[in-house]
């Protein structure tokens, strides 16, 4: 049993708004009713696992643990929690190891504590780093593959040094920049860094400020 001084919430996620929130909620209540225990939250959300965590209702779930708010969160099932192996491993350590938050996980059967230190969970811990490393590894690998394949074809990778961004905009640049515009602001508003505006100001321009900037050249 629970202690009556703990609080216990819910977490639901769909991907599409045509899926809905019953199913999930009908388990996580019965689950609770099982146990006896009051859920005092339910933190709804629909979003793809493959948002962020801030646009998956995470964020809320991640400051009440923070702030001592929850002791106990229910999840229909693990993939709920997060999008990857990596990923649910780093949230798991979060939650239980650095704020105490039992986790349970209604589909799996398993429950993580701190303080539960049998050896199922340690194993359940060891088998998440496992993975984790497994899928780092996996994506590792197949980025380098990818690249390797794409360089045989004779593709050029990365992104062009310089001021690739404000190709095209040259006219724009000389006519704000003659009109006494602030150099911050017109940075701004071409959405790049201050100093990639500079480096262009300082090729297109030379050492008297004057324009060597060909009008309708990039």
């Amino acid at each position: 049993m629970i202690e009556d001084n703990k609080t216990v919430w819910g977490y639901c996620r769909v991907s599409t708004e045509r899926q809905d929130y019953l199913g999930q909620k009908a388990s996580i209540y019965e689950y609770a009713n099982k146990r006896g225990w009051q859920i005092d939250r339910v933190v709804q959300t629909t979003v793809s696992s493959r948002k962020e965590e801030k646009e998956r209702g995470l964020d809320v779930l991640k400051e009440a643990a923070q702030s001592g708010e929850v002791d106990v969160i229910i999840f229909s099932e693990l993939s709920r929690l997060g999008r990857s192996v990596g990923q649910i491993c780093r949230l798991v350590t979060f939650y239980v190891e650095d704020c105490g938050v039992s986790l349970h996980f209604i589909k799996e059967g398993l429950v993580l504590e701190d303080g539960k230190r049998d050896v199922g969970t340690k194993v359940t811990f060891f088998m998440f780093s496992m993975l984790a490393e497994i899928e780092r590894d996996l994506i590792s690998e197949r980025t380098r593959s990818a690249l390797q394949a794409r360089k045989d074809q004779g593709v050029v990778l990365g992104r062009k040094r310089g001021t690739f961004k404000l190709n095209g905009r040259g006219d724009e640049i000389k006519k704000r920049v003659d009109q006494g515009v602030k150099l911050y602001r017109i940075a701004d508003d071409l959405k790049v860094a201050p100093n990639t505006l500079a480096a262009w100001l300082k090729k297109n321009r030379n050492a008297k400020g004057k324009w060597i900037y060909k009008e309708g050249a990039s």
